[in-house]
């Protein structure tokens, strides 16, 4: 059973940030190092400072981003700069965003969500994450005691009651809003209304919940419950037991998910001598160019897969026949018919030597959504091959996250990414009020 609550929103006041666009930032795991040092210079209270804040000479255990990040949450609420909500909410969120296709429209709803083990299905991930990320978000969250950020996720409402809802909800003017870096108009509505609420909370009862973006954000909140729950074994609820959510429904038509790429380095260089003799073992291949390959691996099929050597050498692969992607016990055929399977399967390990435990550790594969860096890595920068893959359907998502399956590591991008800033929510606002009519 899906457990819902609505929390009091921490937001930036009207009179501290009058303009909400230089205050807000990208989440912490697409802030480049510029964009992280244009933020920081945009305004003294950019919300970088809290979740991706400057690391500076002498840091040490006592005094470090993450203290600083805490230190700076507190400091803004007493002086007024963040400002609680009169009252438990919940939020519509919506996201206007210019598609190929002309504006597209994402709306959700911003709530807690009672943190699950992913053995009890309630919470059900799609895909592998890395190691490195958990380690600095738990340590964030104990020095902030917040969620600055929330987990992007999928339900299947069948009623269309909570969707109804956010509809009639967003028809109004809105509570905050603000653009992301990319120019992409994301806003927020308070919704306060205790029948409404119960409405929701019912609607969503029970629901799975597939995590869309923010694993490594989810599985942090998962140590973190369990560090709480270790140094308070009797209490009753306790605030760690809730995580900040944004749930869209799946069947959202203009939902968006963009590939990531795999740029390899650090692979032996014999190894990477026999690279494309190895690939043509295992897979059909065709030549393409740089200006195209996005087009051709689309055109070939969703097992297809770019793969690019240096020099100008590009080639579209498709599995062979006789060479496919074997399938693991009690995995759908969503998984097998997916090109990042076909690229981590087939070419990463068996041609690369790139098993699991270096996928996790970020050993020979570095990721980016923009296919020109990663040419640019391979040519200029000496990264050994690029590949690119195409987009996972919604579906596909789906069905790989309720059969029990895990895609590999960054399978999907969400577009537009959630917004940081627009509201948090601070543990310390804990029990919530029983939502009364």
């Amino acid at each position: 059973m899906a457990a819902i609550l609505p929390f009091t929103g921490i937001r930036y006041s009207p009179s501290a940030a009058p303009d909400l666009d230089s205050v807000v930032s990208p989440p912490y795991d697409i802030i480049s190092p510029d964009q992280r040092k244009e933020l920081h210079e945009r305004d003294p209270h950019n919300f970088v400072r809290l979740v991706l804040g400057e690391e500076l000479p002498g840091d040490d255990e006592s005094s470090n981003r993450f203290t600083r990040a805490g230190g700076y949450l507190q400091e803004w609420i007493e002086q007024g700069v963040l400002a609680r909500d009169p009252r438990p909410s919940l939020y519509a969120y919506q996201q206007r965003y210019k598609g190929r296709d002309g504006e597209r429209v994402v709306s959700g709803l911003l709530c807690l969500v009672k943190v699950h083990d992913y053995a009890d299905r309630v919470i059900l991930p799609h895909e592998q994450t890395l190691a490195k990320p958990k380690s600095g978000l738990l340590e964030l969250m104990r020095r902030t005691r917040a969620n600055l950020d929330s987990v992007y996720s999928l339900t299947e409402d069948r009623t269309g009651t909570t969707q109804e809802i956010i509809s009639e909800t967003c028809a109004q003017p809105p509570t905050a809003e603000a653009h992301d870096l990319n120019g992409e108009l994301h806003s927020l509505w308070m919704i306060d209304n205790p029948r409404t609420i119960q409405a929701v909370q019912a609607a969503l009862a029970d629901q799975q919940i597939v995590i869309a973006d923010g694993h490594h954000r989810y599985e942090t909140a998962l140590a973190y419950r369990d560090e709480m729950r270790g140094q308070n074994p009797n209490a009753g609820s306790l605030p760690s037991d809730y995580v900040l959510m944004t749930l869209v429904d799946a069947s959202c038509p203009d939902l968006t998910i963009f590939p990531t790429h795999r740029v390899v380095r650090n692979v032996d260089a014999a190894v990477v001598a026999s690279l494309l003799d190895n690939l043509r073992e295992r897979f059909r291949g065709e030549i393409s160019s740089q200006a195209t390959i996005l087009e051709d691996i689309a055109a070939a099929g969703p097992d297809a897969l770019g793969a690019y050597l240096g020099g100008g050498r590009a080639y579209v692969l498709r599995p062979r026949d006789d060479r496919p992607v074997i399938a693991v016990e009690g995995e759908p055929e969503a998984v097998r018919r997916l090109s990042v399977s076909a690229l981590h399967r087939l070419a990463l390990e068996e041609c690369l030597g790139i098993g699991a435990e270096s996928l996790r550790n970020e050993a020979n594969v570095t990721y980016t959504r923009d296919e020109q860096h990663a040419f640019d890595m391979v040519d200029a920068e000496g990264y050994q091959a690029a590949f690119f893959l195409n987009p996972a359907p919604v579906r596909d998502v789906i069905e790989v996250a309720k059969s029990g399956s895990k895609m590999p590591q960054k399978a999907t991008y969400f577009y537009p990414k959630l917004l940081s800033g627009l509201a948090l929510r601070s543990m310390d606002d804990w029990p919530i009020p029983e939502v009364a009519t």
